[in-house]
Formats: structure tokens, sequence, C-alpha cells
């Protein structure tokens, strides 16, 4: 009886392990698309910004040049 108690006692410890490691797996990938998404937020944010940038040295281009006429 004893035996049986510590097969039935090692298949609950693997068990175990099993969900630990699969639960484990989960947060490592759920850490790595939110890491993926702050990238992607960033750079979308930076190109914005370039974007916003360059708009306004085209307005005061213009606008120099519309002072030198």
């Amino acid at each position: 009886n004893g035996g049986h108690q510590d097969l039935h006692s090692a298949y609950r410890r693997q068990r175990q392990r099993c969900i630990r490691d699969r639960q484990q797996k989960q947060q490592q990938q759920q850490r790595r698309q939110r890491q993926q998404q702050q990238h992607q937020r960033q750079r979308q944010q930076q190109q914005s910004d370039d974007y916003e940038t360059e708009e306004q040295q085209a307005e005061e281009e213009q606008h120099e040049a519309d002072k030198e006429q």
C-alpha cells in the first residue's frame, strides 16, 4: 500500500511541475508580447515625432522664404 501511495505522490509532483512550467511559459510569452507592443508603440511615437519635426521645419522654411519676398 505504501508503494501505491509513493507512486501516487510521484505522479502528483510531476503533474504539479507540468502545471507550474506551463504557467511560467505562459507568463514569459505574455511578458514578451507586452515588451513587443511597448517597443512598437515607442517606434510609432518616434515616427510621429519625426514627422511633426519635419513638418515644423518645412513650415519655418516656408515662413522664412515668404519674409524674403
